[in-house]
């Protein structure tokens, strides 16, 4: 009876496990309300957007080709030649070489009608003089102080530019943003980085009345929470910030400090809602109750609230964001020139519809839309995309025609944007009749084009909720990185196999469309009269995404055949000839453009380390098979032999191997060295020689379990249900929690006062085996390799923000880790060494 009890609880463990991960991880898909053309736009009541913002471009950044293409770092790293970490902290040199780039910059944007301009810098410009006795954080001799009075003087002359050809200056910082001293002062004045803490931002304040005193050229300060730490700080640089402000009380209490100093100096702050999905506020960004939530107390006429326009990041196939439509705020939307998702802007991507259709709707339905802040550089790996600066250096032109577009349509929203769209082809290439509408179509369907050559279509126009949130659209391609995470991949198929054939014709199509582009364009190269020095730079901007596009169509039927016999069986041919062809068509993408820094080749590292697994899924299958033929035996000769735990052990381990494809070593390595610890301390000091057959039982049960699902159609097939299949997750949950619970009670139930401190004590070297390390090792570093590794969750987590920020992991888990088993050993030895029992 007590075992039927036992079968019981354990199954419903299992269950309930089963039931919340289902939870977690269930697959919702809907419709999406993309954005459409407007056929009815008020032209009775046009509205000239009030703040007209770009960014400072690529001003500042050097295009060293040493120095480009191997990062995925967000810091643009601008200035970094002209500030200095030593004395003198500029180099004038570099700084009058920027200047005129800058002057040049300020002369363009101003001519095409922009009236403002952001410029990163808070920090390095105050220095907390109106604090306490204005010697509390920086002593009066401190190097700081010498640098900021350097920078004032070198930014007062960027600021004075901008003011005589009226535009008006933001300063950008991320919040929190902080340095060495400023972090004492924080630890011995209030404890700790305590941002819910009213003194923690009255530093900030007074800093804040620094910048206003020292710079009446500056018309307020732009913050960001929802991005920050070590992927966006400038290695070496004792500048930087940190992902602290994600509680809505946080949020509150630094707005309400900021816009107090604002107010006095008749300021703005420009509040960002970016939040990436990060913490209480994490959601503000695209969904109006959290953001009336975190923001709807807030009132005053110098506060700003900007925001992306879309229902996410500049991803495509998205719809508008609806935080827009309403509110009382005034609301700045934020536009982005050189798509970071879209190939940077490196082949053609005209956005001129799609900002005119969301501008005018925005203005229909909510009169406090009060400007655009348009991006021309910022965004992304800045150094993984093309060599490219706006305006100063590599293709750039397709970028431009976004940002004249947009110009146009902030001053003139009313205005059809075919005549803005007509007006930048006049200008740029003459005024032939046959090449305005040539190049006018292929600006207009460039956009959709893009969208869905980096996408795979079918996919990308659902809204899906996977893996506990949404799942971008862009997730296949990311950036340059093309996915093959298992997780990603199984949502990618999932959505799309109800046909698969005609999403692969989509994707195919595609490239006819292409095809003609490039043959309309060569022919009306011969009567282009106007920027004909561009013509080279297009021609091979056309070929890039012709052979981008093929390469990627390739690895995407791949994909979709190789889960279709994965879910399915059947042949195996299908899946075999795509992988053939697309691995020719990454070979030749490889041999055309790696290096290539002006049209980078993409990067299909995890895309091939999957199509590498998949090849190896046939033999895997087999071996799967006779691991389950060799546990048979096993249990038939040696149940009650000697040699059982043995045989259990090396079992185990080569499932692990098998599990992964040997592919993962580290994973496997550092797994198996603990199956060792685990397996030696149950022979040595827990388990009677006469008791290993029936302790091992339930591990060899559960190794036969994954063995069987192996043996169907590999690995791929147990991550796709596991991604995918409710029903399967039970079943694992309840098969793993009846097998593991029955090995531990049966290991305690004999000699329970004995067993139970020496379990304790190998369950404790276990624990402070895993927490060394990946203390060691490096938490974030270690999550990143078994990700890349095991082809888990998508590769670009461990690349912006790293796991442990996406899944809120704490960065503190492997010392707790740590603390936990070297508590385990201690609860175990104590009695152990009272008895003698440890030999």
């Amino acid at each position: 009876m007590r075992k039927v009890i036992f079968v019981v609880i354990s199954l419903a463990i299992g269950v309930f496990i089963g039931n919340h991960l289902n939870h977690f991880l269930a697959i919702k898909i809907k419709d999406k309300k993309l954005p459409q053309p407007l056929k009815n736009i008020n032209e009775t009541t046009p509205r000239t957007l009030k703040l007209r913002m770009v960014d400072m471009g690529g001003v500042g950044i050097v295009t060293n080709p040493k120095d480009w293409g191997n990062s995925y770092s967000h810091n643009t790293r601008r200035f970094e030649n002209v500030f200095l970490t030593e004395e003198p902290f500029v180099s004038r040199e570099a700084f009058e070489k920027v200047f005129v780039d800058y002057c040049k910059y300020i002369d363009h944007t101003a001519a095409l009608g922009f009236n403002a301009i952001e410029i990163p810098g808070f920090l390095k410009l105050v220095d907390f003089k109106l604090l306490g006795s204005g010697r509390e954080v920086y002593a009066p001799d401190s190097v700081y102080i010498k640098r900021h009075e350097v920078l004032r003087h070198f930014y007062r002359r960027f600021f004075d530019y901008a003011q005589q050809k009226n535009m008006q200056v933001f300063l950008k910082t991320d919040m929190v943003a902080l340095n060495g001293a400023l972090k004492k002062y924080f630890h011995k004045n209030i404890g700790s980085l305590d941002v819910e803490n009213k003194k923690f931002w009255t530093v900030y304040q007074k800093g804040l009345q620094e910048l206003f005193t020292h710079f009446p050229q500056v018309r307020g300060m732009i913050i960001r929470v929802g991005e920050a730490g070590a992927v966006y700080n400038r290695p070496g640089y004792d500048y930087g910030s940190e992902l602290l402000v994600r509680s809505i009380t946080s949020v509150q209490k630094m707005l309400r400090a900021f816009l107090e100093v604002a107010e006095q100096n008749k300021r703005f702050i420009m509040f960002r809602t970016w939040s990436v999905g990060v913490g209480e506020v994490g959601h503000m960004h695209t969904n109006p109750h959290d953001y009336k939530k975190v923001l709807g107390e807030l009132d005053s006429e110098n506060l700003i609230i900007s925001t992306k326009l879309c229902q996410g990041d500049f991803w495509n196939h998205l719809p508008l964001n609806p935080t827009l439509f309403r509110g009382k705020h005034k609301r700045v939307v934020e536009l982005q020139a050189r798509r970071e998702f879209e190939a940077f802007n490196v082949i053609p991507n005209y956005l001129g519809p799609l900002h005119h259709t969301a501008l005018n709707s925005f203005l229909q339905h909510n009169e406090n839309i009060h400007g655009i802040w348009l991006w021309t550089q910022s965004g992304g790996p800045l150094r993984r995309g093309p060599m490219m600066t706006y305006p100063f250096h590599g293709l750039w032109l397709w970028t431009d025609a976004n940002v004249y577009s947009s110009a146009m349509i902030a001053q003139n929203p009313h205005e059809p944007v075919e005549k803005w769209t007509r007006s930048w082809v006049a200008q740029n290439f003459g005024e032939d009749e046959k090449v305005i509408t040539t190049m006018c179509e292929l600006l207009q369907d460039s956009h959709q084009i893009t969208a869905q050559g980096l996408t795979i279509p079918t996919f990308a126009r659902k809204y899906i909720v996977g893996l506990g949130l949404e799942v971008p659209p862009v997730i296949y391609c990311y950036w340059d990185i093309v996915d093959s995470s298992t997780s990603i991949a199984s949502h990618l198929y999932f959505v799309s196999r109800n046909n698969i054939d005609e999403t692969i014709s989509e994707i195919f199509a595609l490239l006819h469309k292409i095809k003609e582009k490039r043959k309309a364009f060569s022919i009306i190269k011969p009567k282009i009269t106007k920027g004909r020095h561009w013509l080279p730079a297009i021609e091979r901007s056309l070929a890039y995404q012709e052979n981008l596009f093929e390469t990627l169509a390739y690895h995407k039927k791949f994909l979709l055949k190789f889960y279709q016999w994965v879910d399915n069986g059947g042949t195996k041919d299908n899946w075999r000839k795509a992988i053939e062809s697309y691995h020719r068509a990454r070979k030749t993408h490889y041999e055309k453009y790696k290096g290539n820094l002006d049209f980078p080749a993409y990067n299909f590292t995890l895309a091939d380390f999957g199509s590498h697994q998949a090849l190896k899924s046939l033999w895997v299958i087999w071996l799967a098979r006779i691991l389950v033929i060799a546990i048979l035996t096993i249990l038939v000769l040696y149940y009650k032999g000697k040699d059982f735990l043995a045989s259990t052990a090396v079992i185990a381990t080569l499932l692990l191997w098998l599990f992964t494809s040997f592919t993962a070593p580290t994973f496997s390595c550092i797994n198996t060295i603990a199956f060792i610890i685990y397996f030696v301390g149950l022979k040595k000091w827990i388990v009677p020689r006469t008791h290993f057959s029936k302790t091992m039982l339930p591990l060899i049960i559960f190794s036969m379990f994954i063995c069987v699902i192996l043996s169907l159609r590999g690995p791929f097939y147990f991550w796709l249900n596991f991604w995918t299949n409710d029903s399967f997750r039970l079943l694992l949950c309840g098969v793993s929690s009846l097998c593991i619970l029955g090995h531990i009670c049966i290991v305690l139930t004999n000699n329970f006062h004995q067993s139970c401190p020496k379990l304790l004590m190998v369950l404790g070297v276990l624990l402070v085996f895993y927490g060394s390390v990946f203390t060691i090792g490096g938490f974030e570093n270690m999550l990143a390799c078994f990700n890349d590794e095991l082809l888990a969750i998508p590769g670009m987590t461990s690349r912006i923000l790293g796991i442990t920020t996406h899944l809120n992991i704490p960065t503190v888990l492997p010392y707790y880790v740590l603390y936990m088993g070297a508590t385990l050993c201690a609860l175990g030895i104590i009695p152990c060494l009272r008895k003698g029992s440890i030999k």
